[in-house]
């Protein structure tokens, strides 16, 4: 080869090599500021996931003490029912004491126990279903706060 063509050659080498020096620079600054913004993308995330699960926290610990509230309340209604079907049963039982206001009828203490044995049934039948439906609402109203703190943090 001739020299002028083996100086080109050898100028185009080093002109490449001293190119892709600089470019090479470009690129580690470019990945650098890359891993930067992910670092900052995960910690933002990160501060995200932690305000939506203390949030969550605190309304599974609002939904919890809203159950034992009920729970104590459906005890209290429940003593309160008993002492009451109590009532009714002594006073269904005073009515026997007593004639009978018409001959060949059922006896008024027949139907009195009727009367507070339909009452119990029926007491004990709304008081479960005032059970089941708080216990929904508690579940539901958990649910649509916890989407909303998702919804609202995106």
């Amino acid at each position: 080869m001739r020299p002028a063509a083996l100086g080109l050659l050898l100028g185009l080498l080093l002109g490449w090599l001293a190119n892709g020096w600089r470019l090479g620079e470009q690129i580690s600054d470019m990945h650098a500021e890359h891993a930067k913004a992910m670092r900052g993308a995960e910690e933002r995330a990160r501060k995200i996931e932690q305000g939506w699960r203390a949030a969550y926290e605190k309304v599974r610990q609002d939904a919890k003490n809203d159950a034992e509230t009920f729970a104590a309340d459906v005890a209290a209604e429940r003593d309160n029912s008993k002492r009451l079907l109590g009532q009714i049963n002594d006073l269904s039982r005073r009515p026997a004491a007593c004639p009978s206001p018409t001959a060949g009828g059922a006896s008024a203490e027949t139907v009195s126990r009727v009367f507070a044995e339909l009452l119990g049934e029926l007491q004990g039948m709304a008081g479960a279903y005032a059970q089941e439906a708080r216990s929904y609402r508690i579940a539901g109203l958990r649910c649509e706060v916890a989407h909303d703190l998702v919804a609202d943090g995106e």
